[in-house]
């Protein structure tokens, strides 16, 4: 499977660039401690039968500086709110395109008890306070103007300027098989007009365009199995960078001006014959009809299958420029470690987190992040975080 070449061309004056590795050596492998959570969550948003408590595609999850926790329920594209003590409160936003309403929530950040929201379907931000009565706080049209695709926004920067990428939508004209899909990662003003000020283009999606009958016009396409992707978090002045396929992030300090790479110390792991039967039994239960059960079956015949594994699926930044990298699972209800790495590049430690959880918010002293079951069925869970 060809992969493209990473080029970086930084829009931040002299950048001073570093190699770091955090996998050269078993002496460093044994140096990074573990961290604990709590063995109980602290909260527990669902499984109670409440309405407010039924969520479906949640897409970000977050804690107030009051103890208040903000829930984006991507399924009724709502800021649900639920104090200390796990009851609602209040919520804010619904379906439609007026001010205040939602059609798509792609992405969440957050500054203080400030979230931003960005909607795809509208091509807009929209900023709400959410501390005491939720009001807005304005809304911002990206219209800044790239020349390699329309642009999703996926991070802030603390000077208000947005972190934003290319999409990865196939449209294929060429034969079939294996693809890699380019995305390209740029800011914006914070006004979100004007140049993108590109940062680089990295591989991201695997494409498998698969046409047994020799005409393309009748072919089927989707990720691959066990596909790569591109990941970007950004909180601060900090960003950071990478795609999966690759055992390396990109950190930038826009603050100082620097870029440094790092490298990982995950393994490179070929595939468990116990993942993908799993993986494969799920798709081909969901297949419709025989064309989708086609495509499933070639798409994870060994043919087509990649000799290995991505080396994490999520990135989420922490306190003080830290960043919280997932490795990789597999498996949504599968148990999870989470690699914590510092703006200094060095490891601080290795957290795991129960089955079925994954990592929407970190702080000093907690996580809170969002539980999946065998179900699909989703629940809101947060962690007392030690450090030691």
């Amino acid at each position: 499977m060809p992969k493209r070449s990473v080029r970086f061309s930084l829009a931040i004056g002299a950048a001073a660039v570093a190699l770091v590795s955090l996998a050269e050596t078993g002496e460093s492998q044994r140096a990074i401690p573990e961290w604990s959570l709590s063995a109980a969550p602290l909260l527990l948003l669902g499984g109670r039968g409440l309405a407010a408590e039924e969520f479906l595609r949640i897409r970000a999850v977050f804690r107030l500086s009051n103890g208040v926790v903000a829930v984006m329920n991507g399924g009724t594209n709502e800021i649900r709110l639920f104090d200390e003590h796990s009851r609602s409160i209040r919520s804010f936003g619904g379906t439609g395109s007026g001010p205040g309403e939602f059609r798509f929530m792609s992405w969440a950040g957050r500054s203080g008890d400030t979230v931003f929201v960005f909607d795809h379907s509208l091509g807009r931000i929209s900023g709400v306070i959410l501390r005491d009565e939720p009001r807005l706080l304005g809304t911002w049209l990206v219209t800044a103007r790239g020349t390699r695709g329309p642009l999703s926004v996926g991070g802030r920067l603390s000077d208000g300027r947005w972190l934003v990428a290319t999409g990865v939508t196939p449209g294929w004209d060429g034969p079939p098989g294996v693809h890699r899909l380019p995305q390209s990662v740029g800011v914006i003003s914070a006004a979100a007009t004007g140049e993108v000020s590109w940062i680089g283009e990295f591989p991201s999606a695997a494409f498998f365009v698969f046409s047994p009958t020799g005409n393309i016009q009748q072919a089927t396409f989707g990720a691959i199995a066990f596909s790569p992707w591109f990941y970007s978090a950004a909180r601060g002045q900090h960003v950071w960078l990478g795609e999966s396929g690759a055992d390396s992030l990109v950190h930038m300090d826009f603050g100082r001006g620097t870029r440094a790479t790092l490298r990982l110390p995950f393994p490179r792991r070929t595939p468990p014959a116990a993942l993908i039967a799993t993986r494969r039994a799920r798709e081909m239960l969901a297949a419709t009809n025989e064309r989708s059960r086609t495509f499933t079956d070639a798409k994870w015949s060994s043919t087509y299958l990649p000799s290995t594994l991505p080396f994490f699926e999520a990135l989420v930044p922490g306190p003080g420029g830290e960043i919280w990298i997932q490795d990789y699972a597999g498996v949504p209800t599968d148990s999870a470690r989470y690699l914590v790495v510092g703006p200094d590049m060095v490891a601080r430690a290795w957290v795991r987190v129960p089955s079925g959880v994954r990592l929407h918010d970190v702080g000093l002293d907690y996580v809170l992040g969002v539980h999946e079951d065998g179900d699909g069925v989703e629940s809101v869970r947060l962690y007392r975080l030690s450090r030691r």
